[in-house]
């Protein structure tokens, strides 16, 4: 699912989501094998510290209660990204929840690899996620938080592929973003320039293919396997101010969400840099 939350207000938020489901033909939403969600879906992204954080903890989490409300009435799984503060260590993460058909959390995903708007709140994640096989049964599952694909701060070497070698031997690779076109340190003028392309125009298609085709490239070790990427990934945009960093402007989050064949690098489906809506797609994974 690909949509625009409203920053610092959960519920707002959720109603987005909701609008969306209400939308969708109840046949496909009946259809569906899984859902997944951008990252930090229901809150917003831009925070200059972890007091201004929105997190949750249990047992006040209106991302977890969402994503095992909705896992059970679609009965599928549901992967919802939130700010979690864990009750044992007070530390604060950017989190994936993974909830299952009968409403039961399966597991929570720290993002490991931290970007530069993660660093003025969220602590790192131990790992990456273990390949998990029982989220789709049968399926080996792999996720990854937004810059979990990129290389560790940006500082590891570009073919290091961290998590792309973690999930050798997977079928299907989760990926929950905020991936946005601009950094916290660009300059205003170098942000506008960033913004979205008009919607449908030659200069968006572009953009697109450009994502995910860094996207691809980032899974190198996966390619000619029958291994299957899903996206999603937000769109619209936030104020760079609420960084707190004196930068201006909006930063733009790039939608493009996505389902890719890693093997034959075929894009089965994608949405736009603009659409709010539920991409469905239909794969083979898992040998079937």
């Amino acid at each position: 699912m690909q949509f625009c939350p409203v920053p610092n207000d959960v519920p707002a938020s959720i109603a987005v989501a909701d609008a969306i489901l209400s939308a969708t033909d109840p046949d496909t939403l009946a259809s569906l094998d899984l859902l997944l969600l951008p990252e930090m879906a229901f809150t917003g992204y831009l925070f200059p510290d972890l007091s201004s954080v929105p997190c949750e903890s249990p047992p006040s989490s209106p991302s977890v209660a969402w994503a095992l409300s909705t896992a059970s009435s679609l009965g599928c799984p549901t992967l919802v990204g939130y700010p979690r503060l864990d009750p044992l260590t007070n530390a604060a993460h950017n989190s994936l929840a993974i909830a299952l058909p009968g409403g039961a959390l399966h597991s929570v995903a720290d993002k490991h690899h931290l970007f530069a708007a993660d660093e003025t709140w969220a602590a790192e994640g131990k790992g990456f996620h273990p390949v998990a096989d029982d989220i789709v049964p049968g399926v080996r599952v792999a996720v990854a938080v937004c810059m979990d694909i990129n290389p560790r701060q940006f500082k590891a070497p570009f073919d290091a592929f961290e998590f792309a070698n973690h999930a050798r031997g997977v079928d299907l690779v989760l990926f929950s973003s905020n991936w946005c076109s601009s950094h916290p340190d660009d300059d205003d003028e170098v942000r506008a320039s960033k913004a979205a392309p008009a919607r449908g125009s030659g200069e968006e298609l572009a953009a697109m293919e450009e994502t995910r085709a860094y996207w691809q490239e980032r899974m190198g070790p996966l390619e000619g396997t029958g291994a299957v990427f899903a996206c999603a990934n937000r769109v619209g945009g936030e104020e760079a101010a609420r960084l707190g960093t004196g930068a201006g402007g909006d930063v733009t989050f790039v939608g493009t969400s996505c389902v890719l064949e890693l093997g034959s690098q075929k894009v089965v489906a994608s949405l736009d840099m603009h659409e709010q809506a539920l991409l469905v797609a239909e794969v083979e994974v898992g040998g079937g």
